[in-house]
């Protein structure tokens, strides 16, 4: 986990804006946008657990480095 705990609630919050945002400005039949935001929400969950990963991983680069 990264040393600031906020930062992954506003990375996740950041992507959900830009999604809400798309939609609202790209209207188009509602069955198609069901599809199309689980879509977008799995990638977006993705992309953030893979930015944990990779914040944790240099933090242990650093640790690694101290020793």
């Amino acid at each position: 986990m990264s040393e600031n705990p906020n930062f992954e609630e506003r990375l996740l919050n950041s992507y959900r804006d830009a999604f809400f945002k798309f939609k609202a400005e790209n209207k188009g039949p509602e069955n198609i946008w069901g599809d199309l935001s689980q879509i977008l929400l799995e990638a977006i969950g993705k992309n953030h657990e893979l930015e944990k990963l990779k914040i944790e991983l240099q933090q242990e680069k650093a640790k690694n480095l101290e020793m």
